[in-house]
């Protein structure tokens, strides 16, 4: 017969701390959790780690905020053309 040993509450793989760094820095810098997210979701699946619902959740919504930085940032920009006239050859 063989048994399977459930394993302890207490012995859970730790937290991966790139991956609660990466979804912070996903709110305030989109790009920067995007990229830490990817590295922690890299370190999870090789070390085992906790963590994977944090990263993939950085990479999300950092992406998420920087395609919206770059499109308020062209709004602005044809915003500030549409305004003062086209002063490059259109």
């Amino acid at each position: 017969m063989t048994s399977t040993a459930v394993p302890d509450s207490s012995e859970q793989a730790p937290f991966n701390e790139l991956a609660v760094l990466a979804f912070v820095l996903a709110f305030v810098t989109g790009i920067v959790g995007v990229v830490l997210g990817a590295v922690a979701l890299h370190q999870i699946t090789k070390t085992g780690q906790r963590g994977r619902k944090l990263a993939m959740a950085a990479i999300v919504i950092g992406s998420i905020l920087a395609i919206a930085f770059v499109g308020v940032a062209v709004a602005i920009f044809f915003s500030i053309i549409d305004q003062q006239g086209c002063t490059y050859p259109c």
